[in-house]
């Protein structure tokens, strides 16, 4: 059976996909988007369909410190930059501390805007690069050195990384000031889709942000208005080489030392990819001993493609994607997202079989098994 899925992988990417993300020059007709993109479930990359939008040469700090200076916003806080995502963390045992993997949230903080912007400058000075907390247990003991775990302190850190990165349509709710700066839509994405996006979302940020590696139930129109977004993404075929697995889950809290990690006191699991692959930066032997199906030299290797300052990514429903950032001026990378309902059609099927299969045939999924079709369309999303 899995034998059957590396094939499947091969295939797709031979027949259709490729082994990159195309990219198109503007114009492009809806009909054109939907019948080559849209209809095919590719993702392509856009050039010139937003180059009229005024965001690209206004979003600067001081523009955005003037329009929004004393607006409450709302902040991911997290210690290493992965909200969403499997992470290491000490546990008190009988026999003294040890690490384990959990899922773990950001911390929700409300601060003024200006403040935000501030703290984005503030880290670029600094110099700050917050290690991931997720690769082994030595990164793990470094982030963390010199706090007492067996004080109550454990599992706190006193960096801090911030970024606005709320996915409940907060453009169009949040920000009514910037509104004139953007489209409201695409109108020739609305037009293949038959409908307005469902959510339209901002998100700032800077270099220190990764997002883990997911998949979301909408197609999905990425624009970048400053600095560079990395993705990495694999189709929804390779379900079996992400590792899913069911993870304890934990949140971000503040303490007097810093952000503290909390597990969740009730049995609360979700279910969630570990693997982190990020451009430019080799994979330790033992992160690719953890994860071989993700790392088998003889699969195709996932699609990587860099989304500039005035591009906009089209990325399908259900693919597989992580998502680094490259500040731009400022320190800031500024993203514009249309998310429109995919369609729960023949292909959406399709996908679940496959995916039923990869679970099934992979040794190391079989552990999620049944408790995967209870929980797979209501896990929790996480944010580019």
């Amino acid at each position: 059976m899995l034998q059957a899925l590396h094939e499947l992988s091969v295939e797709v990417r031979e027949l259709d996909l490729g082994t990159e993300v195309q990219q198109v020059a503007w114009p492009l007709t809806p009909l054109q988007f939907y019948r080559d993109f849209v209809s095919r479930n590719k993702p392509c990359l856009l050039t010139g369909a937003i180059n009229h939008w005024p965001a690209l040469s206004l979003w600067n700090q001081t523009y955005l410190s003037h329009k929004l200076h004393d607006k409450q916003v709302t902040v991911a806080v997290t210690p290493d930059g992965r909200a969403d995502a499997v992470c290491n963390i000490a546990m008190q045992t009988t026999d003294g501390s040890d690490h384990k993997p959990h899922f773990v949230l950001p911390l929700e903080r409300q601060m003024p805007m200006a403040d935000f912007l501030q703290y984005l400058q503030h880290q670029h000075a600094s110099g700050t690069r917050q290690s991931s907390l997720r690769i082994g247990k030595q990164v793990i003991d470094a982030v963390i050195e010199g706090v007492n775990t067996t004080s109550g302190e454990g599992n706190a850190y006193p960096q801090e990384v911030m970024y606005i990165q709320q996915q409940n349509g907060n453009f169009t709710s949040h920000f009514p000031e910037l509104a004139n700066d953007v489209d409201s839509n695409l109108p020739w994405a609305s037009e293949a889709f038959g409908a307005s996006p469902d959510a339209v979302n901002l998100w700032i940020g800077n270099d220190q942000s990764v997002t883990s590696f997911h998949k979301d139930h909408y197609e999905n129109l990425y624009a970048v208005v400053t600095g560079e977004k990395v993705f990495t993404l694999l189709p929804p075929c390779d379900a079996y080489r992400m590792h899913l697995a069911q993870y304890p889950l934990a949140t971000c809290t503040d303490s007097p030392h810093g952000l503290h990690v909390t597990p969740s006191r009730d049995s609360q699991q979700v279910l969630w990819c570990p693997v982190e692959d990020l451009a430019g930066t080799p994979c330790s032997a033992e992160h690719q001993h953890q994860f071989p199906a993700y790392f088998n030299a003889a699969l195709p290797k996932p699609m990587r493609v860099s989304v500039k300052a005035g591009e906009v990514l089209f990325l399908p429903s259900l693919w597989w994607h992580q998502v680094e950032q490259k500040a731009g001026k400022d320190n800031m990378v500024v993203a514009i997202n249309y998310w429109y309902d995919m369609p729960f059609d023949c292909k959406y099927a399709y996908f679940k079989l496959v995916e039923s299969l990869a679970l099934a045939g992979s040794d190391a999924n079989c552990n999620v098994g049944k408790q995967y079709e209870a929980c797979a369309f209501n896990t929790l999303q996480t944010y580019d």
